[in-house]
């Protein structure tokens, strides 16, 4: 439980610095919490495609904290007038979320929520047929 603890500390601190209009900041306290929760594993999962990247993470609540990091990174890329970069941090945000529905099923509100807004911003035309098949299983819960 401290981990969650921890990690939603974290989290509420970068969106308040996002909040402020201190981007760089808030790209700051993502990578502090990306760090310290992934450590030296962290070069590893971020090069790995969603698949494999949570076969290294192993436990559902890390890899969801790992989607969520990406989803605030790429909204913060996106303040700071990286689109391209953004992009790919939602995608990857989306894949691990879809990713995550596979590990332990039933998925609760909110992550659905996650899952429909990434997908509706990046669309599924970059997703491989295993996400777009995860996708699919959630829309139809």
């Amino acid at each position: 439980m401290r981990l969650l603890e921890a990690f939603a500390e974290s989290l509420r601190r970068l969106i308040d610095l996002k909040a402020q209009g201190k981007p760089d900041e808030a790209l700051d306290a993502v990578q502090e919490t990306a760090d310290q929760l992934f450590g030296s594993s962290l070069p590893l999962i971020d090069s790995l495609d969603a698949e494999s990247a949570v076969d290294i993470i192993v436990e559902p609540e890390k890899v969801e904290m790992y989607a969520r990091l990406a989803e605030e990174e790429a909204e913060i890329l996106a303040l700071l007038g990286h689109p391209d970069q953004a992009v790919e941090g939602r995608l990857r945000a989306l894949e691990m979320f879809l990713e995550r529905t596979r590990m332990s099923p039933p998925i609760d509100e909110e992550m659905k929520r996650r899952i429909s807004e990434l997908s509706s911003k990046v669309g599924t035309k970059h997703l491989d047929d295993r996400c777009r098949s995860l996708l699919d299983a959630v829309v139809q819960e």
